[in-house]
């Protein structure tokens, strides 16, 4: 794979499990986790981003109100 930022220390690992931390770091990094969020009156739509993909998304949608003018017009 290549990465677009530099390593700054080769290492090997042999064992049973992998070892992904410092390449999770080395990613985390560049492509860290965030989040987007779009609204209106009504509702909320929430995108959550991190390794440079969507991760997760949610929406919340809220009761219609009806806008009322005061006596003074507003």
């Amino acid at each position: 794979m290549q990465l677009e930022g530099p390593v700054e220390q080769h290492q090997i690992f042999v064992g049973a499990t992998p070892r992904l931390l410092p390449l999770a770091r080395l990613l985390a990094d560049r492509h860290q986790r965030y989040a987007a969020v779009g609204l209106d009156t009504q509702s909320a739509r929430i995108f959550v981003f991190g390794l440079g993909e969507l991760e997760a998304t949610g929406e919340i949608e809220g009761e219609k109100t009806r806008r009322t003018m005061t006596a003074d017009g507003t």
